[in-house]
């Protein structure tokens, strides 16, 4: 119905948000408990405080946005949209990077526990893994059909993923590797590139420092 509610948790109804003009698809707090982030077919993310009042109505995908989600440190915010494409923004609301990567409609964006991976499924039957600089860091291939949803175990080394083709995939994620990989080519561009923060310049050296940063 185009609207969000906010609810006790005794099941007594708060507040209803009203700001969407189209179907509300997904909606995500941030950890400190302070944000609200909700995603709709009007094709924009709507931010608001934890009492529903709107701080921001973001644009920038071009159709529906079909899933949102903070980071755990809630300082990013990750959309999924029929557009194909993965936005990531700041906590202010402000675009950082988008993710081109799927080749069809993303369906689900989810964050790994300690928030320096993010996994995103799509209806191109894949499964993505990505860094928080916009890094692809492997492609999970092996469903015959859209991939719907997709869960992280609580240590990080195990993704879930859930298919039309009727069938769960669990993955076994070498960490280690996929970091090591991403830095062997993405070192120059780090240190190069002047576009990057300084504080992002050595993530890649050594790799320990990317783990020191992420936990």
């Amino acid at each position: 119905d185009g609207t969000v509610k906010l609810w006790h948790r005794n099941g007594n109804l708060i507040k209803t948000l009203r700001g969407h003009t189209d179907r509300v698809n997904a909606v995500s707090f941030s950890s400190d408990g302070q944000l609200l982030a909700s995603a709709s077919d009007d094709h924009t993310v709507a931010l608001w405080t934890a009492d529903g009042v709107l701080l921001k109505t973001i644009t920038g995908h071009n159709n529906w946005v079909l899933d949102v989600n903070f980071s755990p440190d809630a300082q990013q915010l990750a959309s999924a949209s029929y557009d194909n494409t993965v936005k990531l923004w700041g906590r202010d609301g402000e675009l950082q990077t988008t993710l081109k990567g799927h080749t069809d409609s993303v369906a689900k964006v989810v964050w790994s526990p300690t928030g320096d991976i993010l996994a995103t499924t799509s209806w191109d039957n894949q499964v993505q893994l990505w860094r928080r600089d916009d890094t692809l860091l492997k492609t999970l291939v092996g469903h015959k059909a859209r991939v719907t949803s997709v869960s992280w175990s609580n240590d990080g080394k195990n993704l879930a993923s859930a298919s039309l083709d009727n069938t769960v995939m669990v993955w076994n994620l070498d960490v280690d590797h996929l970091w090591n990989n991403s830095c062997n080519w993405l070192r120059d561009y780090l240190q190069n590139n002047p576009k990057v923060r300084a504080q992002d310049r050595e993530l890649c050296n050594p790799i320990e420092s990317i783990k020191k940063a992420v936990n």
